[in-house]
């Protein structure tokens, strides 16, 4: 028996996503108390709740600033229904942790890269554009003078 069976977590941990990214739907955002074991506290923390998930995700400031950031919201009561990616990362002080990202979006990496067109007019002047910039037969510099 694995040792997270014998004392399993409410809390998802970087393990769990097995250095996978996933992408989530955030289902609530509550407050939980927790122990802090560097001051040997209890204290207030957000936690996350995902559509389908069984664990929470406690927050750090730097993950709730990040979903701030991508969802455009900074209440949290306006997060849920809102998609973001997780995977596991190493923080500045060497820590495992879990980044949170905006979701990837395939339209807009294909647009954010037009050198990826993978088939390029190999002939410009075949559409009537002699000098391949669009504009038909006025050259820019002529438009501008």
């Amino acid at each position: 028996m694995k040792v997270d069976q014998l004392f399993p977590s409410r809390w998802l941990h970087p393990e769990a996503l097995n250095g996978r990214a996933v992408t989530v739907t955030i289902q609530a955002v509550t407050l939980e108390e927790v122990h802090n074991p560097t001051t040997n506290r209890k204290e207030t923390k957000p936690a996350v709740a995902f559509r389908g998930a069984t664990k929470l995700l406690l927050l750090n400031k730097t993950q709730a600033l990040a979903i701030a950031r991508i969802t455009g919201r900074d209440d949290t009561d306006n997060w849920p229904g809102c998609r973001v990616t997780l995977s596991a990362d190493v923080a500045p002080n060497g820590k495992q942790t879990i980044r949170v990202s905006p979701v990837a979006d395939a339209d807009l990496i294909t647009h954010a890269n037009p050198v990826t067109n993978p088939n390029p007019d190999p002939d410009p002047e075949r559409d009537g554009d002699p000098d391949g910039d669009g504009g038909g037969d006025v050259d820019a510099d002529q438009e501008a003078g």
